[in-house]
């Protein structure tokens, strides 16, 4: 098992009972914080298992995934070839505050010749679209940390404003052997 595994089941294991109990986020009704912050947080159908905590200043929140894992092989589906993520973060957003959003991918690449992985991170809000891609060339094997910055979202309305980040594990290209590319964590920070 890789050091990453140990982490990814430590912290599912440790978040379980967080998200049994309550699969959206909420702020506490007593909850005074300045600023642009997470209100809730909502994920996609097509998110796998997951767990996650928001920090105390409610700006940055870790998700933990168990099943994040594009495919690639011989005998492989070709479903399994892309996986994806869609995370909505509910920011609280003062009258004409812009923010960007840090987001930092954790997981494992194993790309076989014949293969190309990539991750993609598309971030929505405000009507400001931005998508980045990161590539793993064929050969590349280990433990991966990707790191995506928004550029400056749109100022607040003084409301509720949704971002919506779907992170995309995604391996082309033919082969006959087998390739793996997860995502094992994912942290977003607000700035």
């Amino acid at each position: 098992m890789t050091r990453t595994r140990h982490i990814l089941a430590a912290t599912l294991t440790a978040c379980a009972t967080l998200t049994a109990a309550a699969p959206a986020l909420a702020a506490p009704a007593q909850a005074a914080v300045p600023g642009t912050f997470i209100k809730t947080v909502s994920f996609g159908p097509n998110c796998p298992g997951h767990s996650s905590i928001l920090s105390d200043d409610r700006r940055t929140l870790t998700v933990a995934f168990d099943g994040f894992d594009a495919a690639v092989g011989p005998t492989t589906p070709i479903t399994e070839r892309r996986k994806n993520c869609a995370v909505t973060l509910n920011m609280n957003t003062p009258l004409l505050t812009s923010y960007t959003v840090n987001t930092t991918i954790n997981g494992f690449a194993q790309i076989p010749a014949g293969a190309t992985g990539h991750i993609d991170n598309t971030t929505s809000a405000n009507l400001t679209p931005s998508n980045v891609n990161r590539a793993f060339p064929a050969g590349t094997t280990g433990e991966y940390t990707k790191t995506f910055t928004t550029p400056s979202l749109l100022p607040g309305a003084g409301s509720t404003q949704p971002a919506t980040i779907n992170t995309i594990a995604n391996l082309t290209g033919p082969t006959t052997n087998d390739g793996i590319l997860t995502v094992d964590t994912i942290d977003f920070k607000i700035n």
